[in-house]
């Protein structure tokens, strides 16, 4: 399971409070594998075993909060807009990547 199925399947707050409860593993190393359904385990990926990165969970929260922080969705395409318009270009580039992490889990700000 990638971690925009996870997002979508247990939600940006449930998926928050995961990557908080487990922040102080290494992103490279810590994978969180479903074990029932508000249950999940760190270890090391498997062939066999569904698994979600850790770090890729973490770039997903961090593109809510951000398109949070901006107002949502609607907003956040605005500000985007104007950031573009006066040349802020690597603080468009994440904001353009947040709002497409968002959307592809199904919005939710």
């Amino acid at each position: 399971m990638n971690a925009v199925e996870f997002v979508k399947n247990k939600g940006f707050k449930a998926s928050k409070l995961i990557v908080d409860c487990w922040s102080c593993y290494p992103e490279t190393d810590v994978y969180l594998a479903e074990t029932m359904e508000y249950t999940c385990i760190a270890i090391p990926p498997t062939d066999t075993d569904p698994f979600v990165s850790l770090a890729e969970l973490k770039r997903l929260i961090k593109s809510w909060e951000l398109v949070e922080y901006e107002g949502g969705l609607i907003k956040a395409k605005n500000v985007l807009f104007l950031k573009r318009a006066l040349g802020l270009t690597p603080h468009a580039d994440r904001l353009e990547q947040a709002i497409t992490d968002v959307e592809n889990v199904g919005g939710g700000v």
